[in-house]
């Protein structure tokens, strides 16, 4: 009961109630899209913090020396087993094992 409030105030203070939110002034381009190191994205296909439409459009924007892209199925925003699965085997790979 008490994870399911944060959450919900999460939601509402970085979504809010009609778009409004926090993520509304967030500027991922203001961040820069060129990056002199690889580049990893792991995000839910369900993610309704961060759609993954907004993800894919900032990572496509972005150039870098090697990048990569990881769309986990039927996964939130949340941590749960398989974006862990996804982050772990991709960290793995990125370190050459």
């Amino acid at each position: 009961m008490r994870q399911s409030r944060g959450e919900d105030y999460s939601f509402i203070h970085f979504v809010g109630w009609t778009g409004d939110g926090m993520l509304s002034r967030f500027d991922l381009y203001h961040l820069g899209t060129r990056f002199g190191l690889p580049i990893y994205f792991v995000h839910g296909e369900e993610d309704l913090l961060g759609p993954i439409d907004v993800a894919r459009r900032y990572y496509d924007a972005i150039s870098a020396p090697s990048k990569t892209f990881v769309a986990v199925p039927r996964t939130g925003h949340d941590p749960n087993e398989a974006m862990l699965g996804a982050q772990y085997r991709l960290l793995r790979q990125a370190a050459g094992r």
